[in-house]
């Protein structure tokens, strides 16, 4: 027969250790919710952004004069959630991409890179302004440039736009505007909407400013 002491001793261990592994327990689980907080999940895919459709064939060109603007529901102009513009020139990576238009190495190709089929993007921009043919006379422009940090993959973005008057545009807005932006005098947000709403009007109006 076992003796009373002992047996209660043994038992006040066996609690004892059961108690501290309890407490062990506890204490990683808060350092592992600890951690989490802090160091949130890399993003590792550009988020999904919403596309605004409409029927194929229903999209009107606006103009200003005789300059061709896009659909403002077809083509309302979409942006990169992960696009910043910290004038500091800080580096801004995700995923291995500079995403700071205003870092020193700042680049579109690996930003171009993450359209899977662009072809296809311009054909179905194309069909939903009915623009025949869709061929190398049409640019498939984006309508808030990457470089203003424009959705590339995003249909809302993109829209078909005549040669001749994109490299207008490229010239007298999507050349500018980051130069702005970078050097404090336009917010990022302020001329993503002036080149979205109307971009010729917005090339007069950046014009004091340069």
């Amino acid at each position: 027969m076992r003796h009373p002491v002992r047996s209660f001793l043994t038992l006040v261990v066996l609690v004892y250790i059961g108690w501290c592994i309890y407490r062990i327990w506890v204490d990683l689980s808060s350092v592992v919710a600890a951690t989490e907080s802090t160091n949130p999940p890399v993003i590792t895919s550009p988020p999904a952004v919403t596309v605004i459709k409409v029927p194929l064939g229903a999209a009107h060109y606006r103009y200003n004069g005789k300059t061709e603007l896009p659909d403002r529901t077809a083509t309302p102009g979409q942006v990169d959630p992960l696009a910043v513009a910290d004038i500091t020139g800080t580096s801004h990576i995700t995923n291995g991409v500079e995403r700071n238009v205003c870092a020193k190495d700042f680049r579109t190709p690996p930003i171009r890179k993450m359209i899977t089929n662009f072809a296809g993007l311009k054909a179905a921009s194309c069909k939903e302004y009915n623009v025949t043919p869709c061929d190398k006379s049409v640019e498939g422009d984006h309508l808030i440039s990457i470089e203003l940090g424009g959705c590339p993959y995003c249909l809302g973005n993109i829209w078909p736009q005549e040669m001749d008057q994109a490299k207008i545009k490229d010239h007298q807005v999507e050349d500018v505007l980051p130069k702005l932006v970078c050097s404090g005098k336009m917010t990022l947000s302020d001329a993503q909407q002036c080149i979205a709403d109307d971009w010729v009007t917005c090339a007069t109006r950046i014009k004091a400013l340069q």
